[in-house]
């Protein structure tokens, strides 16, 4: 058995677990995940892991990315959110993480888009509809999409690592 595969899988495998961990917590993990799946590629010539696992999980990476990020405003347009809300909420969710990130590095990022999207939507239904209950009813429904997002995202990212742990090879 080759030395140097055990130490690349052990080193991959923390890269991973370390992936996921910034993944909850809305940091680049998925990033470090698609960089340590590629080096390890490279050091084991793609042959246990593929070009083609590789396609899969950036796949399955994009879709975690794309509904962390839509299902809060697609949430809150169920609730009967306006189309200007949903727009400037989602604008305001990018923005308060980017700026929650820098504020408290870690935890901050996921503060700072739950409380901007909770804010931006409150503030425009409110201004729309002018009925605090309803305001209150979109700007959760926000929150509570948000955070199905991440869960659903950080599952996905789970998955992958799953999958990702099975193409190695030990011998």
């Amino acid at each position: 058995m080759d030395g140097f595969l055990i130490i690349a899988n052990i080193i991959f495998i923390i890269l991973l677990l370390i992936s996921s961990l910034l993944t909850i917590i809305s940091l680049p993990g998925n990033i470090l995940l698609l960089i340590s799946m590629l080096l390890y590629g490279l050091y084991d010539n793609f042959i246990h892991l593929t070009y083609y696992d590789i396609l899969i999980v950036v796949v399955l990476l994009i879709i975690g990315e794309v509904i962390e990020f839509i299902n809060g405003p697609v949430l809150a347009k169920a609730k009967g959110a306006s189309t200007k809300t949903v727009i400037f909420t989602g604008i305001a969710m990018i923005i308060g993480g980017v700026l929650g990130s820098i504020v408290l590095i870690g935890i901050g990022s996921i503060i700072g888009a739950i409380l901007s999207g909770f804010l931006t939507a409150f503030y425009f239904e409110y201004n729309e509809s002018k009925n605090i209950e309803s305001a209150k009813i979109i700007a959760k429904a926000i929150v509570k999409g948000q955070i199905m997002g991440v869960l659903i995202k950080f599952i996905i990212v789970l998955f992958s690592i799953g999958f990702l742990i099975t193409k190695l090879s030990w011998q």
